[in-house]
């Protein structure tokens, strides 16, 4: 039986198929064709059909279509590109650059943000602190200000109060002196006689011990100042003057008992009791004296 083949593409058809096994293209019946198949039989071996030739003027007509359609393509890339157009691929790579170039910028923006914030930041405690500074040396000066005047207004307060005490002070010595005077007096004369010696003798003691009791009682009215530098000199003062208060008062006592008699040597012993009533019982030395010469040498101005 004669090979039959497709008359679409020239592939050999199998007996029976009523459609080409490669292109799919209907079977033309044998009968209805007999010169056809007569002719597939009959060709001469190794000179193409009229089918193979068809097929390859489809090859050839695809490749050429192919070629223009890449030559159109070329040409409209190469316009597109002329007229200033980005590409597809340069457009998204583009648009990428442009998206890490936003991204840099938003990245630098921040970090510009977060320096201008730190440098005001800094500048807002730098400002504080300078603030601060100068606040606390206002107050540095404002107290050293209120401080030289409480020194002035002391150091005018110590200098009246010094004033004040000062003349009494100076009479210490004076009354000392007169005190050791009236002493001798009274051990040389108490027991004579002569009423009129005696009696001058005791209104002289008389006499002194009144101005110390003087000095003493308008002394005590001095207001100490709070703080005084001369505060121990008040208090030392004060001391002695009470000091010698108790030494004329035993002088003093003792001429009113002599003054009583006018032959006093048989009242010796209760004459001299007043004057025996202020000495130590250990030392037989006058108490007062005593305080006073260890108290008047440490008195300064």
């Amino acid at each position: 039986m004669a090979t039959r083949f497709c008359t679409s593409c020239g592939a050999p058809i199998q007996p029976g198929k009523k459609f080409c096994a490669r292109c799919g293209a209907p079977v033309a019946d044998a009968s209805s064709a007999p010169d056809a198949t007569i002719a597939q039989a009959t060709a001469p071996a190794g000179v193409p059909t009229s089918q193979a030739k068809r097929k390859l003027g489809t090859g050839t007509i695809v490749a050429i279509v192919a070629a223009a359609l890449l030559a159109l393509a070329l040409v409209f890339l190469i316009a597109w590109s002329a007229s200033g157009n980005a590409l597809p691929w340069q457009a998204r790579d583009g648009q990428a650059q442009g998206v890490a170039g936003e991204k840099s910028e938003a990245a630098k923006g921040k970090a510009d943000r977060k320096k201008a914030a730190e440098a005001k930041r800094k500048a807002e405690e730098a400002k504080a602190k300078a603030e601060e500074k100068a606040e606390e040396e206002a107050e540095r000066k404002a107290e050293a200000a209120a401080q030289a005047q409480r020194d002035a207004e002391k150091s005018a307060t110590d200098a009246q109060f010094k004033a004040q005490i000062l003349p009494y002070y100076n009479r210490l010595g004076d009354y000392d002196s007169r005190i050791a005077s009236c002493a001798t007096t009274f051990n040389t004369i108490y027991l004579s006689t002569d009423f009129s010696k005696r009696y001058a003798a005791a209104q002289e003691c008389y006499a002194l011990e009144q101005s110390i009791q003087s000095d003493a009682t308008s002394f005590s009215s001095i207001q100490v100042p709070e703080g005084s530098s001369y505060a121990t000199q008040h208090a030392a003062v004060m001391r002695c003057l009470n000091d010698l208060q108790s030494r004329i008062a035993c002088i003093s006592n003792a001429w009113t008992t002599d003054l009583v008699y006018e032959d006093p040597a048989p009242y010796k012993e209760e004459i001299l009791r007043p004057i025996a009533d202020g000495k130590d019982p250990n030392t037989g030395k006058v108490i007062a004296l005593q305080d006073y010469q260890e108290v008047y040498p440490t008195i300064k101005f």
